[in-house]
């Protein structure tokens, strides 16, 4: 353990602004204690060795000053304001026990420790004991942000606190925090410029962010090792500035719920370990406030969300909102999320997703009317425990292929609503769960792949060109795996069934589908499709309606009987007089 220099010995040291101290901006700075020394052992510098020749700092700081040699610290000391203090390489700053340094307080209060690779300076502790001092605090300076340069700083940060707090933009370069009894560093911001930080050995917290101002300016190559906590702590509520954070040995942590905005873009490079605390979520472009998330991961370095409890629906996930723009998830993966009835993965601004996989979370993906673009491909869901996915209906002509693994609640879960969008509705091996009336508007044209399934809900309709214009419907199944339309309660008559406009596109055609469960009659009688104009119906199957099978407009004279098949139904197909609907 190093002896702490006795305050006999001290009394007759150097004591800056005092008279028997040379001029406080001289560079020496320096004066030889008295030469009967006897009495007590001689301060320890940071490599343990003796000295005898060291300049005392026992009082504010209240101009600019220039250390060098050893220099040994009592005491809280305050940097008043615009003090700036400079720092030779090779100096050794020697801290006595609960002491500090405190260059954050008042304004334009700054420190420039510029060591070198081979004359670092450092900071350290009287005795060589975590904790044995409080730690340095930097700010922003009124002209220059201080700086760290081949700094090390040791024995600091005591158990309720950080060895190295920056409440402002310090530029840190080639520093080591080490053995500190609480945390490492506390930051507010950083530098652009900073980079080469290292924090090893403390028992708490490595490195803690305290604003989204030092995620943006995080450093470059920053190390974390032998810490209680060996992660990078997030505890902010927002980010508003552009961030990319660059893959750790180690992962980031969010403590809370994040919000970027302000047209800011959040970055996640390859291979960037991403935890969440229970309860957190990432929001991305929400509340009226534009924003973009680029998570860019690789096939051999995913991008990796996960619950640092571990365990389903820990966290609530994360939501690329309605102002997002731009957004891109390439190789994600999303585990652990979907607690508290949000989705892992809410995309409600169109956004492309490529080789994302959503696993182990409560609910799934859901997708907003803007769907997702069509360069989208490779979503797999694993292990949902209750709906996989959920999408609305304007989305369903954006989905790209899916793969669904060991999903709870077998179905894709379709809000009611209106398709304006052209597009294809793919079948993805699970049922569409439809909550309501589907309606194919604004003359858009929707072609529906072969195996596709739709369960429609009680008292529901599927709708196309009700609003009198020119949409089309291609509903194309084959023998073999048929477009099935079904109502979610096994009866006739559980819902309403298909209904043709009357200015649908001639070119809309039903092949290979099959209707069951409908015919529910209101202002009409019940049928499983209505047709206000003639479209292509061949190779189809109408199975338990309430009423007619077909409901034609009187001036259809197409064979419906003939092309089609009808089974359970009132009759086969029925005439509708002029303007009965």
């Amino acid at each position: 353990m190093k002896p702490i220099y006795s305050a006999l010995a001290l009394s007759a040291a150097c004591v800056l602004g005092s008279a028997a101290c040379s001029d406080p901006g001289n560079a020496a700075m320096s004066s030889t204690p008295p030469a009967t020394s006897s009495t007590t052992d001689a301060l320890t510098d940071c490599a343990g060795n003796q000295v005898s020749d060291f300049t005392i700092v026992d009082s504010t700081i209240s101009e600019a000053q220039t250390w060098s040699g050893a220099v040994f610290v009592r005491g809280n000391i305050v940097a008043a304001q615009n003090a700036a203090v400079t720092i030779k390489p090779g100096t050794q700053v020697i801290m006595s026990e609960n002491s500090s340094l405190d260059f954050a307080t008042n304004a334009g209060a700054s420190l420039d420790a510029a060591g070198a690779s081979d004359a670092p300076v450092q900071f350290c502790g009287a005795q060589a004991r975590a904790g044995y001092w409080a730690g340095l605090m930097l700010g922003a300076g009124a002209d220059l942000a201080s700086r760290l340069d081949d700094v090390v700083i040791s024995d600091a940060g005591q158990a309720s606190g950080a060895a190295l707090k920056l409440s402002g933009a310090a530029m840190l370069h080639a520093v080591t925090v080490a053995g500190s009894a609480g945390d490492g560093i506390d930051a507010v911001d950083f530098d652009p410029q900073s980079a080469d930080v290292s924090v090893q050995g403390s028992a708490g917290i490595g490195l803690v962010l305290h604003a989204g101002s030092a995620l943006s300016h995080f450093p470059a190559q920053i190390t974390l090792s032998g810490n209680g906590d060996d992660r990078v702590r997030l505890r902010f509520d927002t980010v508003n500035e552009n961030a990319t954070l660059h893959p750790l040995a180690v992962a980031y942590d969010q403590e809370g719920s994040l919000k970027v905005g302000n047209g800011a873009a959040l970055t996640m490079e390859a291979g960037v370990n991403y935890q969440m605390e229970p309860g957190a979520s990432l929001d991305i472009g929400v509340d009226g406030d534009s924003a973009t998330a680029q998570f860019m991961g690789t096939d051999a370095a995913a991008v990796t969300f996960s619950g640092s409890a571990q365990a389903s629906g820990s966290w609530k996930g994360i939501t690329i909102g309605e102002d997002a723009s731009g957004s891109m998830l390439a190789h994600v993966e999303i585990r652990h999320a979907g607690g508290d009835a949000h989705a892992a993965l809410d995309v409600e601004a169109k956004s492309t997703l490529d080789q994302v996989l959503v696993a182990e979370s409560d609910t799934g993906v859901k997708i907003g009317p803007q769907g997702v673009t069509a360069e989208s491909q490779g979503l797999t869901i694993s292990g949902a425990l209750q709906t996989p996915l959920h999408v609305a209906a304007n989305a369903l002509v954006a989905l790209p292929q899916f793969t669904f693994e060991g999903t709870g609640d077998a179905s894709i879960l379709v809000d009611a609503g209106a398709i304006s969008a052209n597009g294809t509705i793919p079948a993805q091996g699970l049922p569409y769960d439809v909550q309501g009336n589907l309606e194919i508007t604004q003359g858009a044209s929707v072609s529906i792949n072969a195996g596709a399934q739709f369960v429609m809900a009680n008292a529901s309709r599927f709708m196309v060109g009700m609003d009198d214009s020119a949409a089309t419907i291609k509903a194309q199944g084959s023998e073999s795996a048929k477009v099935v339309f079904r109502g979610a309660t096994d009866s006739p008559g559980s819902w309403y069934g298909i209904t043709i406009g009357s200015n649908v596109s001639a070119d809309s055609s039903l092949n290979y589908v099959e209707i069951d469960d409908a015919g529910a009659g209101d202002m009409t009688a019940g049928s499983a499709l209505t047709l206000e104009t003639s479209i292509s119906v061949t190779n189809s199957t109408f199975v338990d309606s309430s009423g007619f099978g077909i409901l034609k407009a009187e001036s259809d004279t197409s064979d419906y009987v003939a092309q089609n098949s009808f089974a359970g139904v009132s009759a086969d197909v029925g005439v509708m007089a002029t303007g009965t609907l």
